[in-house]
């Protein structure tokens, strides 16, 4: 009942995809490129160490023992350092 509908709604939305991307003239280049890889991977990189500083100190709150704060604050200082 629906089906031409949702056809059509599918070839539109396409349509108006293909007529909004990016142009050609708008390509990154090669050194675009590699820079933005090297942005994504420095900062996963530091995330992923935010996370395990934060995650142990919460497993130890979690297991009753005492998370050192001063030595999680230090290496979340130390990644954010190794990232600038």
């Amino acid at each position: 009942m629906h089906r031409p509908f949702h056809a059509v709604a599918s070839v539109v939305t396409l349509l108006m995809t293909l007529a909004m991307s990016t142009s050609v003239t708008a390509a990154l280049t090669a050194d675009e490129i590699r820079c933005q890889k090297a942005i994504g991977h420095e900062t996963a990189r530091y995330a992923q160490r935010i996370h395990t500083e934060i995650l142990q100190c919460n497993d130890d709150t979690v297991h009753e023992r005492s998370c050192n704060t001063a030595t999680r604050d230090a290496a979340i200082v130390r990644a954010l350092s190794a990232l600038n």
